[in-house]
């Protein structure tokens, strides 16, 4: 996306169809991943798919809330915001693994 709208903002399809092609992606991956994470938890029952569930929500909820609180009106600032994101999200599960090797 950031390419795009560097090489020329109005080549929306550039931006947009790799980000529809992500989504796809972790449309399928989604439920995978979520009974690979709740396979091997004490906690019998659906109550580990509720959490992971839940948890996704709060995440999406909170990136959705912070981006439309910024007012971002270039495309290029917009893109940045969502690298900036990602990176934090990155070292948010880099700590979390971490943490999960030394308990």
């Amino acid at each position: 996306m950031t390419c795009a709208v560097i090489v020329d903002p109005t080549y929306a399809l550039m931006m947009w169809l790799p980000y529809c092609f992500i989504v796809f992606g972790q449309a399928i991956n989604y439920p995978v991943s979520l009974s690979q994470a709740s396979e091997n938890t004490p906690i019998e029952g659906p109550y580990t798919m509720a959490m992971c569930g839940f948890i996704h929500q709060l995440l999406a909820a909170f990136i959705g809330m912070t981006v439309s609180l910024i007012d971002a009106r270039e495309p290029l600032h917009l893109a940045f915001i969502f690298l900036l994101l990602a990176c934090v999200i990155g070292k948010l599960n880099s700590v979390n693994q971490r943490f999960i090797k030394a308990s």
